[in-house]
């Protein structure tokens, strides 16, 4: 299977992606200028210690899944909502999470399915939960560049979704978007699920 789909040259997340703010009654993005301010932030604060933090060793890469042809190269990360809800929780050390970002200086991102459903959890709460989870999903949206699902990620998407179907293994929704995505602008996906993922043939898979 080619997962690509034919569409062509991956193309690599750059620091100061452009990203349009949200509407002033959702939690939105900051301006280039502002995420810039943050990620220096964190990394004049969280780069000398890293303690308990998620550095290339600890991190789990599912390497069985090699892609056809010649080698790929995976160029970012695409951070998935379970990652971003286990640094909310504590399962994950957040600030490790931030430091994490800003040394990838721009390399990593989310799906605009992951800003989807961290927007969506922030509608379901109410009163001072619905405050506090705002916060973190302005903070996310802010640190993380939103890769958009377009058509040619559609094209991968319809790929991979025939491939999964036809091998009896397909996996849900969100998941298969997120996976298109990473497939095609070539990252990898961190994320905290074992199985879902795991899937997709030529994805680089880290657990955090």
């Amino acid at each position: 299977m080619d997962p690509h789909g034919g569409t062509g040259a991956r193309r690599r997340v750059r620091r100061g992606a452009s990203r349009q703010s949200g509407r002033p009654d959702q939690p939105g993005g900051r301006s280039d200028a502002d995420r810039e301010g943050v990620l220096r932030v964190h990394r004049e604060s969280f780069r000398s210690s890293r303690r308990g933090g998620i550095s290339p060793s600890s991190r789990r890469r599912h390497r069985d899944l090699e892609p056809r042809g010649s080698p790929r190269r995976v160029v970012g990360t695409l951070i998935d909502t379970s990652v971003l809800v286990a640094a909310e929780r504590g399962h994950l050390n957040r600030e490790a999470v931030f430091a994490a970002i800003a040394d990838e200086d721009g390399g990593m991102a989310m799906a605009a399915i992951t800003a989807s459903e961290l927007m969506h959890g922030v509608h379901r709460l109410r009163g001072a939960g619905q405050a506090a989870a705002e916060r973190s999903c302005r903070t996310w949206l802010s640190l993380l560049p939103v890769l958009p699902f377009d058509l040619d990620v559609a094209r991968v998407h319809a790929t991979l979704t025939t491939h999964l179907r036809g091998a009896g293994t397909p996996i849900g929704a969100h998941d298969l978007i997120i996976a298109a995505t990473a497939v095609h602008h070539g990252h990898a996906v961190a994320t905290r699920d074992r199985r879902s993922l795991a899937r997709i043939d030529g994805l680089e898979v880290e657990y955090w």
